[in-house]
């Protein structure tokens, strides 16, 4: 059997490595996103690594403005 070669399996990258937001459940309450990218729980005190692009979302942008979610760099 032929294996793969190491590099032809890896991921496909959409965004510049090292270029990420991390959105912060600051609330007492779990937060359910519906994002582009499908559904994801935000559970109390849970960090999400997430794309620059969804910090433009307007649910998440919702979440800020209501002191839910905060909006953290990531290197």
């Amino acid at each position: 059997m032929k294996m793969a070669r190491r590099g032809s399996m890896s991921p496909r990258v959409w965004w510049k490595p090292g270029k990420y937001l991390v959105l912060q459940n600051v609330s007492d309450e779990h937060i359910a996103l519906h994002l582009p990218t499908g559904r994801q729980r935000v559970d109390v005190g849970q960090r999400l690594l997430v794309a620059p692009e969804i910090a433009h979302h307007p649910e998440v942008q919702r979440y800020v403005r209501e002191g839910k979610l905060v909006i953290l760099d990531h290197e």
